[in-house]
């Protein structure tokens, strides 16, 4: 059997993305191939039933993975959203052909985890972001307005977002703020798999809220292309 390593060490929402990509190797070729991963965010693959754990010892095709070829074939008028960006990378550099099975990514949850952190149905608003890349962010205001508005239909909102040095997340009003309380990303995928949907920018939130099929209003900032963001 064929090993892999698959590296790709960047932020929240590419790691979520990556597991799109070890998901339909294993549909398309079960058996065929031993995954391994190296990746920030290593909680995201807990439970994954599609990888390995990496053994120095044991000699594994090393595949760096990127999707700045997709960001370039945006200019060029090609719609493709940046998952099936690692499918083709993964087979430019192997050689085998991954079709995407599901547009998102491949979260599991424990038994345990599946037990709902807050009573009651809500929705999910990430009003904020990194500090990286400042055009993703949407008005704090903007935000608050939404959520007045869809509170007035009877929607429940809690805010989620980092509180590390580099993120910025405005507080909301009439919400349950729940920012920094999430520094275990299971939480957080905890909160997104029972809520009804989520409200965010072009961040690792919508990632998660499409692993588990979640409706979702994604306000894009501007970085890239409207056709990448749509």
């Amino acid at each position: 059997m064929k090993s892999f390593l698959l590296q790709h060490q960047h932020a929240l929402g590419d790691t979520v993305v990556k597991t799109g990509l070890v998901r339909d190797i294993a549909l398309t070729y079960p058996g065929q191939y031993a995954i391994s991963v190296l990746t920030n965010w290593s909680p995201v693959w807990q439970h994954n039933p599609y990888i390995v754990p990496h053994d120095p010892q044991h000699p594994a095709q090393r595949v760096p993975l990127r999707y700045v070829d997709g960001i370039r074939a945006v200019g060029r008028g090609e719609k493709v959203h940046f998952l099936a960006w690692f499918h083709r990378d993964f087979e430019a550099k192997t050689g085998i052909h991954v079709p995407v099975h599901f547009p998102g990514g491949d979260l599991h949850l424990a038994v345990s985890e599946k037990q709902p952190m807050i009573s009651g149905p809500y929705w999910v608003v990430c009003a904020g972001g990194k500090l990286d890349f400042t055009t993703k962010h949407w008005a704090p205001e903007r935000y608050q307005e939404v959520v007045d508005v869809l509170r007035g239909f009877g929607l429940r909102f809690v805010q989620v977002g980092a509180a590390h040095h580099n993120h910025v997340h405005p507080p909301l009003q009439r919400v349950l703020n729940l920012v920094g309380r999430t520094e275990n990303v299971r939480d957080l995928f905890n909160l997104i798999y029972h809520c009804q949907g989520v409200i965010c920018g072009v961040t690792s939130v919508m990632h998660i809220a499409a692993c588990f099929s979640k409706p979702g209003g994604v306000i894009a900032g501007g970085r890239e292309a409207d056709a990448w963001e749509g």
